[in-house]
């Protein structure tokens, strides 16, 4: 059995995703600096990071039909262009010194939408361009690729907005998108399955949730994943506030914060990703 990063189309979906991530994880920690920098209020922090969390919940059922009936790699190109925009405007108003939080909070919920769309898709797109007996290595690579960018994008926000500027972390991060858009325009179509029959939308959305509730497990892992999301990660948006009233840090102690918590999924997904056999 080999590996999934030795197949060329994988390979470089890969590497591209990885800069694509670690831009959008770099915005996300200069962009909270940014609204505590603003407000110093805790309330904004929360709002825009319910901003961005809030279309997630409200479109990814449809971005999960959208990639069943359509082409997931068209798909995840028009999100990659989408997701540019925001990260561009914002550069370019606080390169102007014209940003306002409401200028960030509309940003944010743009990005969430593209974002809401986009993860099906992405989680999707592996199935069509590695063999199904290397899949669960593939998912396992995909998780690291994530973590690898949360360990990287934020140290490099905190470096970037302590010794240059706000505005080169939105101008790097729309920068990071191009990677990922062109390997998916170049990749050769027959690496691409085909998408499924235009059924009724809502024949999706019921075949969808009677797979859940007759498999149990992946509903408790949802609903396990759904309390820690709520409930524990939530912490994220208020960290400035940590990182500057009571760790005394600034934007460069925020990033090796949130960095750290990338370290502990990194090592499991990278012993997932190593495993032979299942």
């Amino acid at each position: 059995m080999f590996h999934p990063i030795k197949i060329k189309e994988y390979r470089a979906y890969w590497i591209t995703q990885t800069i694509s991530l670690s831009g959008t994880w770099m915005q996300q920690i200069a962009q909270n600096w940014l609204v505590y920098v603003l407000t110093k209020s805790a309330f904004y922090l929360g709002l825009i990071s319910f901003l961005s969390s809030f279309p997630m919940l409200i479109f990814t059922l449809f971005g999960g039909v959208l990639a069943d009936r359509y082409s997931r790699r068209k798909i995840l190109i028009f999100t990659q262009i989408f997701s540019l925009f925001p990260a561009l405007f914002l550069g370019l108003i606080i390169h102007f010194n014209m940003v306002t939080v409401w200028h960030v909070a509309i940003a944010s919920f743009i990005f969430g939408v593209a974002a809401a769309f986009d993860m099906p898709a992405r989680q999707a797109f592996i199935a069509e361009i590695v063999p199904e007996n290397i899949l669960t290595s593939a998912i396992a690579m995909q998780s690291m690729s994530f973590n690898i960018a949360r360990i990287i994008g934020p140290i490099l926000a905190g470096f970037i907005v302590t010794y240059l500027n706000f505005q080169m972390c939105f101008y790097l991060n729309a920068l990071s998108f191009l990677p990922l858009i062109i390997i998916l325009l170049i990749l050769c179509n027959k690496s691409c399955g085909h998408p499924s029959e235009h059924a009724p939308i809502k024949t999706f959305f019921k075949e969808g949730f009677v797979f859940l509730f007759n498999n149990k497990n992946i509903l408790y892992v949802i609903c396990a994943v759904g309390s820690f999301t709520i409930f524990g990660i939530s912490f994220i948006p208020i960290l400035p506030i940590l990182a500057d009233e009571v760790l005394k840090a600034g934007a460069k102690g925020l990033g090796m914060i949130v960095s750290s918590i990338g370290v502990g999924s990194l090592m499991a997904a990278t012993l997932i990703a190593l495993k032979k056999r299942y």
